[in-house]
């Protein structure tokens, strides 16, 4: 016999849960240089970030007869950063129920109770995916400006607090690197200077392994005689073949290519989202390279604190997402609010190089 399990979606854990059985979006930059680890999540209202130049000291000759030289550990610096505050909200009017969903005019099965527990699930998707946006948002201006700029909103329109994140030292230009000549130009040494953006990587004691460019970049690059033939250098490492796969939406990989001495993934992104004023607006620059390495940083998460439904007391809850459940029922309301508190930082420091405007200005 069918049992009818009910749900509690008033109850902060519960929602939780559900949140988590959501499949995933996936988010290049976000996802392969930013993931989210053990240990990221905070329960703290500023997140500690420590950050240590990789060490490539050399150890010193010393005289047999004087004995061993103390050596003194590489110190590091710690920062506290206040994480990003996100707090989005759907609600659910009587007159949202009275209208079929997406494909239900062709069956008009439901009534409005399951029209409401359909609604509120394709609510918390949608809700998730806009907070997961936002964080490759964040994760691509980490990479590009070693920074990242949190605009806050008091509402939809009404623009607050402005706040830097920032992740260098004294010089804001310090992973930013100019080529020797635009790309589209015949003289263009390519080569060279994707050398020398893996040595600005690798002077932090890092091992750059990947290549991300723009769209319009590769188009140059697929027409460069010199790039083809680096790709003919390296298809051993590329199966035999030159072969541009399709990763995600939007992401794509023409195989391997060699600079100076680096075997680097290359990766062509052209992902966009949907800016402030609704117009699609591309992640990462047409005419950008940037070169770095898998989990160079990560994603972490502050905590939040609220009253769950139905309580007086506040809860402090450390998580990716944190739902709550308002209910106004004079008004035959019900709201859902999903709430994160990202903090996108590199683990060492620069372990990326930018290139802008690559192709000229």
């Amino acid at each position: 016999m069918a049992t009818n399990i009910k749900i509690d979606f008033s109850d902060t854990y519960t929602l939780m849960r559900l949140i988590r059985d959501i499949p995933p979006e996936t988010h290049f930059f976000r996802d392969r240089y930013f993931p989210t680890g053990e240990g990221d999540l905070f329960k703290e209202k500023k997140i500690p970030v420590a950050f240590q130049d990789g060490d490539m000291k050399m150890a010193p000759f010393v005289s047999r007869r004087l004995g061993p030289i103390e050596v003194e550990r590489d110190g590091f610096e710690v920062f506290e950063y206040e994480p990003a505050f996100i707090s989005v909200k759907r609600t659910i009017n009587p007159d949202d129920l009275d209208v079929p969903m997406f494909g239900e005019q062709f069956f008009k099965t439901e009534d409005e109770a399951r029209r409401a527990i359909k609604l509120r699930a394709k609510d918390m998707i949608e809700l998730n995916r806009m907070i997961s946006r936002r964080e490759e948002w964040m994760a691509v201006q980490v990479a590009l400006n070693n920074a990242c700029t949190v605009q806050e909103y008091v509402d939809s329109k009404t623009k607050g607090r402005k706040r830097y994140l920032e992740f260098f030292r004294k010089n804001d230009k310090e992973h930013i690197f100019t080529v020797s000549k635009p790309w589209t130009d015949p003289d263009a040494d390519i080569d060279n200077d994707g050398a020398e953006m893996c040595q600005m990587v690798a002077d932090h004691n890092n091992n750059p392994t990947d290549m991300v460019v723009g769209p319009d970049v590769w188009r140059v690059m697929r027409n460069n005689k010199n790039i083809m033939k680096t790709l003919d250098k390296t298809l051993s490492f590329n199966d035999s073949t030159i072969r541009e796969r399709i990763l995600a939406p939007g992401v794509m990989s023409p195989g391997k290519l060699m600079f100076g001495g680096y075997i680097l993934d290359l990766f062509v992104v052209s992902t966009k989202f949907t800016n402030d004023e609704g117009k699609l607006e591309s992640y990462f620059p047409t005419d950008g390279v940037m070169v770095s390495f898998p989990k160079c940083g990560h994603t972490m998460y502050g905590s939040v604190l609220q009253q769950p439904f139905g309580s007086i007391e506040y809860q402090k809850i450390a998580a990716a997402r944190i739902p709550k459940f308002v209910n106004n029922n004079g008004e035959d309301q019900n709201s859902w609010i999903l709430k994160s508190a990202p903090l996108v930082a590199p683990h060492t420091y620069c372990p990326y190089a930018f290139a802008p405007h690559v192709l000229g200005d």
